[in-house]
């Protein structure tokens, strides 16, 4: 049996991780999952999580573990993932990835891990969400800086309404990155040191088509 092939999408706040992961999910042929988009599909659906959801986001905190991976772990099992699948935003701190070592071995058994890692500094971050906007309905991100929708405040996907990010100030932004590079950075040390693990440092300042080309050079290597 082929091993599962799982691809993990690094970079802090607005670095480019859900418009590569889409990108890359068309090319591979394998699905694009976004913790944050699991979490807010939830959220929709469930009042009293919404509650607790907005008081994490809306403080730039990380939503704790227990609740990522009850929606992740669900959405790993579906027949799509069989295959292999890309993280979006997972894992951000060691404890999550002892929890999905511990997922993949048991479910999975054999699996290839790769990390792609998008670089770039705090003031582009800055400047990148100013310009962002997300699909109301489809979670499709766009930037007016760097991919602006066809029609202005409209999805090319699915016709619903870009909308400003509850989280895209600056105060939280700033929070957000001293978050990153206090619990996530340490993620990316640990899979440096394991042998099995293919680690791809990608300029994340580079146009979206070379970022997507440079990405695919490393993983077809």
């Amino acid at each position: 049996m082929d091993k599962v092939r799982v691809v993990l999408l690094f970079g802090p706040q607005s670095s480019g991780k859900g418009t590569q992961g889409m990108m890359l999910e068309k090319s591979l042929g394998i699905p694009h999952i976004s913790t944050g988009r699991l979490l807010r599909v939830k959220m929709e659906k469930d009042l009293d999580f919404r509650e607790k959801f907005n008081s994490f986001v809306l403080r730039g905190d990380l939503v704790p573990d227990q609740y990522i991976y009850e929606v992740l772990f669900d959405r790993l099992q579906e027949a799509d993932c069989q295959k292999g699948f890309i993280l979006d935003g997972y894992p951000r701190n060691l404890s999550q990835i002892k929890a999905m070592e511990k997922f993949l071995g048991d479910y999975f058994g054999s699996y290839e891990l790769s990390v792609v890692n998008l670089l770039i500094p705090f003031e582009s971050i800055v400047q990148r969400v100013s310009g962002r906007f997300v699909c109301s309905d489809c979670g499709q991100t766009y930037n007016i800086y760097l991919y602006p929708p066809k029609v202005e405040g409209v999805c090319d996907s699915c016709a619903g309404v870009l909308e400003k990010r509850a989280d895209d100030q600056p105060e939280i932004i700033k929070n957000r990155y001293e978050i990153f590079n206090q619990q996530t950075v340490p993620v990316l040390d640990y899979y440096q040191n394991l042998d099995n693990v293919k680690i791809f440092n990608i300029d994340g300042e580079q146009t979206i088509d070379e970022i997507f080309k440079n990405i695919m050079a490393k993983l077809n290597d």
